[in-house]
């Protein structure tokens, strides 16, 4: 059941992820969580959400149906459902994190960390 993934329940996992790119080793990346970061005014749970839903809403280049996985990998919780989903699509992430992806065309996608982990002053 693919629906678990796209809740809007944050990612409490930070190094539970791997990307889809291999090493040097062909060990493959631990995904990690961006670094911290604090938002210039403090923000809601219900802003966050609804900047988040604004991002994803809005997106206009690159493949719809990248975009489409992209924000189901991040609000996933389940590993290993994540790791399949960016495995399937072909994304690779050379940072070990969501907010760079490259799609299996070579398409360039970048996600901000507001997406993908909350703000050290959320209210």
């Amino acid at each position: 059941d693919m629906g678990a993934c796209f809740s809007k329940a944050p990612r409490s996992s930070p190094d539970g992820f791997q990307s889809a790119k291999a090493s040097a080793t062909d060990q493959p990346l631990k995904l990690r969580l961006p670094p911290p970061w604090r938002s210039e005014t403090p923000l809601s749970r219900a802003e966050l959400l609804r900047m988040r839903d604004e991002f994803w809403d809005t997106r206009v280049e690159g493949a719809p149906l990248v975009w489409e996985t992209l924000r189901g990998a991040a609000e996933c919780e389940d590993t290993e459902t994540a790791q399949a989903i960016l495995d399937a699509a072909g994304i690779v992430l050379p940072s070990g994190m969501l907010t760079s992806a490259y799609d299996n065309l070579g398409a360039f996608y970048e996600i901000p960390v507001y997406c993908l982990r909350e703000p050290s002053n959320l209210v």
